[in-house]
């Protein structure tokens, strides 16, 4: 194994695998001047007053809004404070509070944080740090914020065009080396991710670059050149949904094993990460991905969520399930915290800094137990879309309650395995427990999330008792608390979750790259759409990422509904060649509703065999449904009511037309008219979906069915319509059940599936940039299509 770059005064430290036990780290000390007005325990607090115009003094509280002192100096002293959080604000003669500063003081760590800690946080150092508005670049501040918080991985982000702007041209010095530089300098283990090509790439720079050399040589590159800064590569970000190109599964895992290859090649030694998907559940893209058969190209299998903790069981056991026994990494974990008032502060209120501070220890808690190797919260710096604010911390560094809680979990669950949950436990809050190094010792550590009161402490009661923000605290706390137990404590414990037997797979260097056009993509259930009676010719690209040249021929697995023709001549592709096949496709039977996979293999001797599997459906609306029911009630008003993003929406039915009319504020803009169908016309389990029409009249948007069940989960099936809708135009969409995906801001269910008899109301609306949107809802109706 090749050690970091050596900072002798910072770092000591040799890279790990994934199984490795921690080895030696040097402890982080805060740096001169204090930035983000970060102390550790024993330091002596002093800072400026806060700028207000009036101010004659100041009153510093704490997290409980207890004043800890109060003067009139212009420098504040306030010696050494106790572990916690802490208010200072500028006060004026009638002691009225005018502008404040935050600080916060964190225990020293005792020992340097475990190279196998879970605890992560989404830095993107890179993209905030930067030197920006004639200040000097942070970066090198916000990895010691990151390593005094205990902090063991980092996830910062690149962009491809600005480090390689034309093929095989690349940049140095540029702000990413210094933050690849001063993280690892900093004792952080680093995960790099980006998310555009370059237009040389892809004229489409939301998708991966068309040629898979090009990401091949820039992962080569950049692993080579960040050897021992860089520790691990997510070599593309939520590929899965549209905001990153909206990708097939086919794409994600073709696109997969040209990057393993080129990390592989800069750095033998890297962690090869999944490119993380963006969805938590079950979807027709993951499904395209497993069919692929990539799981021997990625170390991690890494994926993200917003969801209540609640939901983390039954989607962790999803990705399980895709895993295919490799380790789970979550690197973006977070919460919508609102925020509200001043648009220069984009502050959230003091409830909600709260709930985003006890979010952070339910968050790490309840991931970890539920089988994550490494979960990063999401995120460090100020960030803000639309109305919610993500930042631990503030536009100046100086922290939020959840940058103190975030310190906490570095601290309590350093090293965490779990153990399983305390049976007993409130099910919808339980007590987790875990063997971790707390201040450096073996302990075994309760997060506690729910009421203590039915709470029992094994023989001997708890070591140490802490609140969520790392301060000394007791038991009928009602705030998450963290219980340090002997290393040995006796527990009733249902067990913690365990991987899928893993998968003996190998790598093979020839990749095959199915290309249909991007166009016919129907990203629902991931497939390409073709007509009935079309005969279609795809390019079928061949690659050779090894070092010696291989003989061999395409073969197409044979299906009832496909006629596919392949090339069969064998042909000889020598290293970083790339060889084109002309397949051509045509239906050759009854197309069914679901997908068909086309699947192509290449027998390559001892360097295994190359594999791709395509998904084709027939365009819906040709399927001819067996039975249709329209919803009348669709055409009353009293049946829907509005749902709509901070604005107004207005509803008219006008003949056979239900009129939606929205005009929004700014930030995630969203109108979705909500429909209680009739008793009579209730949906039940015999129904394959809903088929309906939209009229656009104005503002572009991205159109989708919302099923609501009765237990308070909600669904979500995208209508795949082309970009850009044009006006005036009516545009058929059929949403089957068996595609719409659990919605992540709704309740868990149990069994992670739409079923229709348990629908109590769905909605037809959209999601759009634009601030005022008009459409037409026609044709309103349940389906049902031939086995």
């Amino acid at each position: 194994m090749k050690p970091f770059h050596l900072v002798p005064f910072l770092l000591c430290l040799t890279i790990a695998p994934l199984d490795a036990a921690p080895v030696q780290r040097a402890i982080p000390q805060t740096l001169p001047g204090h930035p983000g007005n970060i102390f550790l325990r024993g330091e002596e607090v002093s800072l400026p007053r806060p700028l207000a115009e009036n101010a004659t003094g100041w009153i510093c509280v704490d997290y409980d809004q207890k004043v800890m002192a109060q003067g009139t100096e212009t420098i504040i002293k306030l010696g050494a404070l106790p572990v916690g959080y802490y208010e200072i604000w500028a006060t004026d003669a009638a002691n009225k509070r005018l502008a404040k500063t935050t600080l916060g003081v964190l225990e020293p760590l005792k020992t340097a944080t475990p190279l196998d800690s879970p605890i992560g946080v989404d830095a993107a150092t890179a993209w905030f740090y930067n030197p920006r508005d004639g200040q000097p670049s942070k970066v090198k501040d916000a990895a010691n914020q990151a390593a005094l918080a205990g902090v063991n991985w980092v996830r910062d982000r690149l962009s491809w065009d600005v480090i390689e702007p034309q093929r095989g041209q690349f940049k140095t010095g540029t702000i990413f080396d210094e933050s690849a530089r001063e993280q690892a300098a900093a004792g952080l283990q680093v995960l790099q991710v980006f998310h555009a090509s370059p237009p040389w790439a892809n004229p489409d720079g939301k998708r991966m670059p068309l040629d898979l050399r090009d990401g091949y040589n820039f992962l080569k590159e950049m692993s080579s050149r960040w050897q021992g800064q860089v520790r691990a590569w997510e070599p593309w970000n939520e590929a899965d949904i549209s905001n990153f190109g909206g990708h097939s599964g086919l794409e994600i895992a073709t696109y997969q094993k040209a990057a393993y290859w080129g990390i592989r090649a800069g750095d033998p030694d890297a962690i090869v990460c999944q490119n993380v998907f963006a969805l938590p559940s079950r979807t027709g893209v993951l499904d395209n991905f497993i069919e692929n058969e990539a799981t021997a190209y990625f170390d991690t299998f890494n994926f993200h969520h917003y969801t209540a903790p609640i939901s983390y069981a039954s989607s962790y056991e999803t990705m399980r399930g895709a895993a295919m026994g490799k380790p789970l990494w979550v690197s973006e974990a977070g919460t919508h915290t609102l925020w509200q008032g001043d648009e220069k502060e984009q502050e959230p209120t003091w409830e909600n800094q709260q709930k985003q501070a006890r979010f952070v220890t339910e968050c790490f808690a309840s991931s970890i137990a539920n089988g994550s190797r490494a979960t990063f919260f999401f995120l460090l710096p100020h960030y803000v879309e639309g109305n919610t604010q993500f930042g631990l911390t503030h536009r100046d560094m100086t922290p939020r309650p959840a940058y103190l809680a975030l310190a906490a979990a570095g601290r309590f669950l350093a090293g965490a395995k779990p153990l399983g949950q305390l049976a007993g436990s409130d099910k919808n809050a339980p007590t987790f427990a875990f063997r971790a190094l707390p201040d450096g010792k073996p302990q075994t550590v309760l997060v506690v999330l729910s009421a203590k009161k039915d709470l029992v402490l094994p023989q001997g009661g708890a070591l140490q008792i802490f609140d969520f923000l790392g301060r000394p605290s007791a038991l009928d706390n009602a705030d998450p608390l963290y219980i340090i137990l002997p290393e040995n404590a006796k527990l009733n414990l249902v067990s913690a979750p365990q991987n899928t037997p893993r998968r003996a797979t190998k790598p093979c260097p020839l990749v095959l790259q199915p290309l249909p056009e991007n166009a016919r993509l129907r990203l629902g259930d991931s497939s390409y759409r073709l007509a009935a009676d079309e005969t279609y010719e795809m390019p079928l690209f061949v690659y050779n990422f090894g070092a010696r040249a291989i003989t061999t021929s395409v073969i197409p697995d044979a299906t009832p509904q496909l006629k596919i023709e392949v090339p069969q001549e064998a042909f000889t592709i020598g290293p970083m060649e790339q060889h084109e096949l002309k397949v051509r496709i045509r239906l050759g039977g009854k197309m069914p509703i679901e997908p068909v996979v086309a699947r192509f293999r290449a027998n390559c001797g001892a360097a295994g065999q190359a594999f791709a599997a395509v998904r084709f459906s027939l365009t819906i609306e040709a399927i001819q449904p067996v039975r249709t029911l329209s919803l009348k009630g669709a055409l009353d008003l009293k049946n829907w009511r509005t749902m709509v993003s901070p604005g107004t929406m207005d509803l008219q039915v006008q003949g056979n037309d239900l009129i939606v009319d929205a005009t929004m504020q700014p930030g995630d803009r969203w109108a979705y008219p909500v429909l209680t169908p009739l008793a009579a016309e209730a949906p039940n389990g015999d129904w394959d979906g809903v088929a309906f029409t939209i009229v656009p009249l104005a503002g572009q948007a991205e159109f989708r069915a919302i099923f609501d069940e009765a237990n308070g989960s909600s669904y979500v099936g995208d209508t795949d319509f082309p970009k850009p809708l044009e006006m005036n135009k009516p545009y058929h969409a059929v949403v089957l059940f068996k595609r719409a995906n659990w919605g992540a801001f709704s309740q868990p269910d149990k069994n992670n599936q739409l079923d229709a008899a348990q629908i109590r109301a769905f909605k037809i609306g959209l999601n759009t940039k634009d601030e005022h949107v008009r459409y037409i809802i026609r044709d309103v109706r349940w389906v049902k299509y031939a086995p």
